[in-house]
């Protein structure tokens, strides 16, 4: 009889185990639903302030909610809160180094908040990631223009003007312009000064 008893107790404690691990799915499903509901209201809401707290929320519920981190980011860069933008898209490049646009985006806030060497390093994993994306040869030619280095820079910039797709958000007069200033800079340098 006791061997019965023992087979019982083995059985509850396996069914318990299974019942805890379903309960520990459906809590970790919920807190994913609940992440998505935040994230919603976090879109929908015109305050930022409002809409960081959602994401944050959001973040808090399923730390793997890669539109979490990069959303929350990007209401900081709007604030030109650039450390705290950095901050949360690398959290949100962390859960998916593959995506090229969370790269290009943290050049992009780089660049404007005037850190050159990181925003080179960003744009140039955005290229890797998408070899045809005109906007992180764009972007990385105006960065080796800042830094001085014009070779490079006019080279990206031609490629980034072939690149250029009809709907990019990029106009061709940009692409254009950034040409010409480059090479307005190669002239300025090899001409002997007075």
């Amino acid at each position: 009889m006791n061997l019965g008893s023992e087979s019982e107790t083995s059985a509850s404690k396996n069914i318990t185990a299974l019942t805890d691990t379903s309960n520990n799915s459906i809590v970790h499903q919920s807190n994913q639903e609940k992440a998505l509901e935040r994230l919603q209201q976090a879109f929908r809401s015109t305050n930022q302030d409002r809409a960081v707290k959602y994401c944050r929320q959001a973040a808090e519920l399923d730390p793997e909610q890669k539109l979490a981190h990069y959303h929350m980011g990007l209401i900081y860069a709007a604030k030109m809160r650039w450390s705290e933008a950095v901050e949360c898209l690398s959290r949100a490049l962390e859960i998916d180094p593959a995506d090229p646009s969370l790269s290009f985006n943290l050049g992009a806030i780089c660049i404007n908040a005037g850190w050159l060497d990181q925003a080179e390093t960003y744009f140039l994993r955005a290229k890797e990631l998408d070899p045809v994306c005109e906007g992180a040869h764009y972007y990385l030619a105006t960065v080796y223009l800042r830094k001085g280095q014009l070779q490079k820079a006019l080279n990206l910039a031609t490629l980034a003007l072939r690149l250029r797709p009809t709907e990019c958000t990029i106009k061709k007069e940009n692409f254009v312009e950034l040409i010409a200033q480059i090479e307005a800079e190669i002239q300025a340098s090899s001409s002997p000064r007075s």
